[in-house]
This record gives structure tokens, sequence and C-alpha cells, in this order.
């Protein structure tokens, strides 16, 4: 059901990647001694890992009382909904920090919106190309969570 993503590659699918290094002149240099840009690369060497950020607009969010028992992190990457998984709200936008890092998603759980952290999340990449989350927070600590507003994220 679930299958472990190799660090390198665990946030190929949703995390911005990194640019072209700067020289001190400020001139954009390929890594790697290639002359494609980071770009071109990325999208000949990981396309079939890459998620249009559309998908996860209306994404369930899922969540089950027993996530640590079967060993997930956040670089878990599921292959379906799992059995007793009880969907408690959808994802409403993903976040991004300034550092171009996927930090998480903005969740709409029981009628609040509340910033969810990429390290309480585990992505489901389902058969037919629809994605899920699921988070290893219980209902009572999601209920906990501070709504956020409109300004709370730029």
């Amino acid at each position: 059901m679930m299958k472990s993503v190799i660090t390198g590659t665990a946030m190929l699918t949703l995390s911005a990647f990194p640019a072209a290094a700067q020289s001190d002149a400020g001139q954009q240099q390929s890594g790697g001694g290639s002359d494609a840009p980071a770009s071109a690369t990325v999208l000949d060497t990981a396309a079939d890992q890459l998620i249009p950020g559309a998908r996860f607009q209306d994404a369930p969010l899922y969540v089950t009382g027993d996530a640590d028992s079967d060993g997930w992190t956040a670089s878990t990457v599921y292959e379906r909904i799992g059995d007793g998984w009880s969907e408690v709200g959808t994802v409403s936008d993903l976040v991004v920090a300034q550092d171009s890092a996927y930090a998480g998603v903005v969740g709409d759980v029981d009628d609040r919106r509340v910033f969810l952290s990429i390290q309480d999340l585990a992505l489901v990449l389902l058969d037919d190309g629809e994605v899920a989350y699921l988070t290893q927070l219980g209902a009572d600590q999601l209920a906990e969570l501070p709504e956020i507003g409109d300004d709370t994220l730029r």
C-alpha cells in the first residue's frame, strides 16, 4: 500500500527545483557541466515524477489515528486510500516558502482553513492520476490548529 521515497527524489514531485547556481558576477551557471538550463534537465530526467499544482486543488485530506504504526514519514507516498482512513477535509492551496521549499498545504477542515506542515503529511498517488493527502494528526490535533485568515499568508 505504501512505498517510501528515497531522499533525493522524495520532494521531486512537490518541491520547487533549485535554480542554477549563480557566480559571484551574478551570471547563471548550469550545474553538472551541462549548458542546458536546469528546467530542461529536470524535465528530461524527471517528467514522470512531476505533478502539476492544479491537481492538488480540492484534493481530499484523510486522517488515520494509527499512521505511526506502519512507519510512515513525510517522505512516504501511498498508492491507495487505506482501510479505516476518514476524509476530514480538502486541500485548498499549496504553500511554498521563500527559499522555494515546499512547506505544506492549506486545508479546509471542519469549516476552518488551517495550515498543515509537510512534516504532518504523506502524499497519496492514486492510479487514476488523482492525488490525496494523509495526515498523521488526529481529529483532536486538527481541531487545535489555529485557523488562518486571508492575510496570514502573503
